[in-house]
């Protein structure tokens, strides 16, 4: 193994030390050096225009899901039960949940936030 040479050795040392690429090398690498700036701008251009969608789309979504009166109320626990398994079996059967919560979801639950004086 020691002994062989890999393919293409059999060059003389003046070849090796005067070699230069192929004429078409640099020409190759601008066109390759251009798509990737291509391809960035254009992957730029595609975040900018997610984050902008992502913002309308919650925007959109808290105006269905946000009530204009927004007074908590309290329910009977056999109502709370009843709503607790409807909503568990949309859970069941749906092929993707998603579920929004923010700061103060527990509080009504008697949980403190974490800016109360508690």
């Amino acid at each position: 193994w020691p002994d062989k040479k890999p393919p293409g050795s059999e060059r003389s040392l003046e070849d090796v030390l005067t070699w230069k690429p192929a004429p078409d090398v640099e020409e190759r690498t601008k066109d390759v050096l251009s798509a990737v700036q291509t391809f960035e701008r254009n992957w730029a251009e595609f975040q900018r225009k997610f984050d902008q969608l992502n913002r309308a789309l919650i925007a959109n979504i808290a105006t269905m899901v946000v009530p204009e009166d927004r007074t908590e109320y309290e329910e009977e626990a056999g109502v709370v039960a009843k709503k607790a398994e409807e909503a568990a079996g949309l859970i069941r059967s749906a092929k993707k949940v998603m579920v929004l919560t923010g700061a103060g979801i527990s509080t009504s639950a008697g949980i403190c936030d974490y800016r109360g004086p508690q």
